[in-house]
């Protein structure tokens, strides 16, 4: 049987900065690494701290990206068959960070279960089972008041969501007090009996050579021997000894890197055929004691996890970002009613400049029919739509780094142009209640006559918009992916697109120099066509000049904006800094 993971020659490092952004220190994470996982096998990856543990498991889940080398999970290769590797794989990762802790339990695994592609049914009814399983009894609670121990538990479930044949373990028992630790390998042992290929990293000798049948020595990135306790042993020149004085033996000297294939042949030829098959069945022996028919659902299939990408699955990770947005801007209740309240001081605040200052203006209004206050609140409305579009991506990146949570997003096998836009959405629909308050408003308290409104114009030109600004976000979020601060797309668009592009005064107030540097920005176009064909009820035709354009920028930026992102993202995978902020 062929291996379920293929490791040749894999190489990483990492480089420092300094302040200046002058190159100072490279550091070797992994080196010449090989490697055959076999199927239904339990690996403890042993190591020192910085050996190379966590960045070889995150470079097998797809998280981080070798320098070179190749990886391939049942036979797809890293980087060309992301998703399918991801959904083949459950992470459990040392990090706590990597939850909404705003959310409960159920809403957390529930949105996971989203991304994996389960729909309400398949969801519910896996997180049932696996609460049995783990006896948790607190997934109705806020994540923020588990301790480490529920924590923990709850990250085993998310990696267990969609029933993973591959299961890496990063430090799962690591700050655990002693009850929890001998809960966690009384789980560890039910996955091996059902059949799962685990990875266990730790440096904990007495929890590996507990749970584990073969073993990986790492060291500075290196790898020091591979196989049986026994074979370790021969290796080291210490048979017969314990697990504890071989790893130390071991990591003593970095030995030369070799093939595992030939690690393991090498030691098989010296270690007794006794010695072999005990250590070999040792897995076995730990099946028989831990069979429990009880865990039997472990072994069901969920078909969703193994059936090709669709877009009803599409669909339903969009949901899930959607949902998990609204629950969390939801769970800031003085939030959304502070924001109302900006609204209206805002509104108020231009009604009454309108009132003094509104007369000196008007003569530049003819164009639009209307007085400044009616011009400044529809372009201030509409103007959400746009500072939507340029901030609400580089401020979600920048949130879900800031939380953690970025890493367990992009280990989904969602596809992450699907993210990045759902996690979007939440805001674009908040905009449109924003917009109402404005229009209600309006219409209502200020008496804005809206009656003249081309409603197809004006949803061409809000479809357009949408587009162009949205791709121009997607590019200052990739700003953000690598730089983490320091965004000059977002600021150069912020900055001067409120001042030159006829959101707060039509742009023929302007000196002519500034007039032609306000044709270099889209939102010149989107406010006055939005404009004319609300105020004026302009059809298409009368505005095909800042439609054309408008269409003009959407049709370069959105390439742009895939490319600038996919590149951003393979940068930050290289770097390894998804998480960092």
């Amino acid at each position: 049987m062929p291996p379920i993971i293929e490791i040749k020659n894999l190489n990483k490092s990492f480089t420092s900065y300094n302040y200046f952004g002058f190159k100072t220190e490279i550091t070797t994470a992994l080196s010449g690494i090989n490697l055959d996982i076999e199927e239904g096998r339990c690996y403890g990856l042993l190591g020192p701290n910085g050996a190379g543990k966590t960045t070889l498991l995150k470079i097998i889940s797809t998280l981080i990206l070798p320098d070179n080398g190749t990886v391939a999970v049942k036979g797809h290769e890293l980087n060309k068959h992301d998703e399918k590797i991801k959904s083949l794989i459950g992470l459990v990762a040392n990090e706590e960070r990597s939850f909404y802790w705003r959310l409960t339990g159920i809403q957390n695994l529930e949105f996971f279960a989203g991304l994996y592609g389960l729909n309400k049914k398949e969801s519910g009814a896996r997180i049932k089972d696996l609460f049995d399983l783990f006896k948790i009894d607190y997934g109705e609670r806020r994540f923020d008041s588990y301790s480490a121990g529920m924590k923990r538990k709850m990250a085993f479930v998310r990696a267990l969501i969609h029933n993973p044949q591959i299961l890496l373990l990063d430090e799962p028992m690591e700050n655990l007090d002693y009850n929890s630790v001998e809960e966690m390998k009384k789980y560890v042992k039910i996955l091996i009996n059902n059949g799962k290929t685990i990875i266990l990293a730790t440096h904990h000798l007495h929890e590996a050579g507990e749970l584990c049948d073969l073993f990986i020595v790492i060291h500075k990135g290196r790898i020091c021997g591979s196989g049986t306790k026994s074979e370790l042993g021969t290796r080291a020149n210490c048979s017969g000894k314990n697990l504890a004085d071989i790893y130390l033996e071991l990591t003593k000297n970095v030995y030369p890197v070799r093939e595992n294939r030939q690690l393991q042949a090498d030691n098989s030829s010296k270690a007794t055929s006794t010695q072999l098959e005990t250590e070999h069945n040792k897995s076995d022996s730990v099946k028989e004691n831990f069979s429990d028919k009880s865990n039997e659902y472990f072994l069901k299939e969920l078909t969703q996890t193994v059936k090709g990408r669709s877009s009803l699955t599409g669909l339903r990770e969009v949901y899930s970002l959607i949902k998990k947005d609204f629950l969390l801007e939801t769970s800031y209740k003085l939030n959304f009613l502070m924001n109302v309240f900006t609204t209206g001081i805002t509104l108020l605040t231009y009604f009454f400049i309108d009132r003094l200052f509104g007369h000196r203006i008007t003569p530049y209004m003819e164009e639009f029919g209307v007085n400044y206050f009616s011009y400044v609140l529809l372009s201030m409305a509409f103007f959400n739509f746009i500072g939507t579009g340029i901030g609400s991506f580089s401020y979600q990146i920048r949130n879900e780094q800031m939380q953690g949570t970025l890493e367990s997003l992009l280990v989904t096998p969602a596809n992450i142009y699907v993210i990045i836009l759902g996690m979007g959405l939440w805001n674009f629909i908040f905009a449109v209640l924003d917009v109402l308050i404005y229009f209600l408003s309006g219409q209502f308290l200020f008496r804005i006559d809206f009656s003249n409104i081309n409603i197809f114009s004006s949803l061409v030109v809000l479809v357009l918009t949408v587009i162009s600004f949205s791709c121009l976000g997607i590019i200052s979020a990739s700003f953000i992916m690598v730089f983490k601060r320091g965004n000059p797309a977002g600021w150069l668009l912020n900055t001067l697109e409120g001042l030159v592009g006829g959101v707060y005064f039509p742009v023929n107030v302007m000196p002519q120099f500034l007039q032609n540097l306000a044709n270099l920005f889209p939102v010149t176009y989107a406010i006055k066509a939005m404009e004319l064909s609300v105020y004026k009820g302009y059809p298409l035709y009368r505005i095909q000049k800042e439609c054309a354009i408008l269409l003009i920028f959407s049709v370069f930026l959105v390439p742009l904006a895939k490319f600038s992102f996919r590149y951003a993202l393979d940068t930050a995978r290289k770097q390894g800094s998804l998480i960092q902020y």
